[in-house]
């Protein structure tokens, strides 16, 4: 979900949030930055360097590869402990 093209957030039924992760993310008490700060510190950065980089791959497809996520190898690491 985090290198979607948008996200729709509800609660209670109605539209909490609408649009691209990496904008939504931008709201530091926005209920789906919480739901991403929610998974802890570190899974935190890494969805949103995700998304970051998702936003980037979509504005210019040529910078970006999909594999090449910076931290990826530490994040796996550090859940395999």
């Amino acid at each position: 979900m985090i290198d979607s093209d948008k996200v729709l957030v509800l609660d209670g039924g109605c539209v909490a949030e609408f649009g691209e992760p990496h904008s939504l993310l931008s709201y530091e008490n926005g209920q789906f930055a919480g739901l991403v700060d929610g998974g802890g510190q570190r899974n935190s950065m890494y969805l949103r360097r995700l998304a970051r980089e998702s936003s980037l791959r979509k504005t210019s497809p040529q910078s970006l590869h999909v594999d090449e996520v910076p931290g990826q190898e530490e994040l796996l690491a550090a859940e395999s402990m």
